[in-house]
């Protein structure tokens, strides 16, 4: 049974021995819960000081005797429903749109709150149905990328500077210090933009891949911000995740055979493509992109079915790149 249901449980239990008369102690609700619970959802009495604790902002508690507690009202209840009722299925549909973060803590988060305000089965009808929920995500994403997103979250959120273990292709771990401005989630996998503390020419903003990362820990440096980074610009001329330092965008000129212009209009290549000519076999249009690996593969991906107008230099590159292919079938 999923944990969020087991908690949903727990709360309940508790509110209901929370109801008696002389009250209860922390130890006696210990141990009835425990009584009644599979050897890995018993609990400790911290937890449950924790989950009164957490009644507590809801519902008033008396002191009976030293140590035992009851609803100060044994009419209240901590589950009472506090939202309208017309809001429940917008929720319900909002909460489907999380799946792409399920099994981190912030899923279980979500989703205790959400049971906190509706009792109709809302979280098992997402993660007990037998066709997998109404709503599918990509299923590339790993443990490995998700495990970290929590505590960059908090990073992000409380300007908190990170020492990362990180692996790049093909190289062992390196201690990077980081200043975490943004997760990203690409093609199914998630990344943080972050400022990469350094040498002094060596500092600037990148791209980091979370399933490179080794581990996490909290550093003492200060949390630098870098003046030119801007969120909602920042993968204005990108194709794909990275950027290529030092560089500019260029604009870029490209042709679509009458095969593809369809599909190029329907699906741009980019937000910023122009049509400049549209004829009945071919469509010319201009993007402003950053030159970089992940366009020259963009653009062989379409094969015969795309070709790069100008600038030059970028009809070198995928020649180049073609002549290469080429080689490896003249066998």
């Amino acid at each position: 049974m999923p944990r969020i249901k087991k908690t949903t449980e727990r709360f309940q239990k508790i509110q209901t021995l929370l109801k008696t008369e002389n009250g209860i102690s922390i130890k006696a609700i210990c141990e009835k819960i425990n009584a009644e619970s599979d050897k890995e959802n018993r609990v400790t009495e911290k937890t449950i000081r924790n989950n009164i604790d957490e009644i507590k902002t809801r519902v008033d508690l008396i002191t009976v005797k030293r140590g035992y507690y009851r609803y100060s009202n044994l009419n209240d209840n901590y589950f009472e429903d506090s939202i309208k009722p017309e809001f429940k299925q917008a929720i319900e549909q909002l909460y489907s749109f999380f799946a792409l973060a399920k099994d981190t803590k912030q899923y279980e988060k979500i989703g205790i709150i959400l049971n906190d305000f509706i009792r109709d089965e809302l979280i098992q009808k997402q993660q007990d149905d037998e066709n997998g929920g109404f709503i599918q995500m990509g299923n590339a994403v790993i443990r490995s990328d998700i495990q970290w997103i929590e505590q960059i979250y908090d990073a992000v959120l409380n300007k908190q500077t990170l020492e990362i273990y990180y692996a790049s292709i093909n190289k062992f771990p390196e201690k990077r210090i980081i200043c975490p401005y943004l997760l990203k989630e690409f093609d199914n996998e998630w990344f943080v933009i972050a400022y990469s503390i350094g040498k002094a020419d060596k500092m600037s903003t990148n791209v980091f891949k979370l399933k490179r990362i080794k581990s996490i820990a909290l550093s003492n440096q200060k949390f630098q911000i870098d003046p030119n980074f801007n969120t909602q610009t920042y993968f204005n001329n990108c194709i794909g995740i990275y950027h290529q330092h030092g560089a500019e965008p260029q604009t870029i000129k490209l042709r679509a055979s009458s095969k593809l212009k369809y599909l190029i209009q329907e699906k741009p290549f980019h937000h910023s493509m122009q049509i400049i000519e549209n004829n009945e076999d071919s469509i010319d249009f201009t993007a402003h992109v950053y030159i970089t690996d992940e366009l020259l593969l963009k653009i062989i991906g379409y094969g015969k079915l795309l070709k790069v107008l100008e600038p030059y230099e970028l009809r070198q590159n995928i020649k180049n790149e073609l002549k290469k292919m080429a080689l490896l079938y003249n066998d």
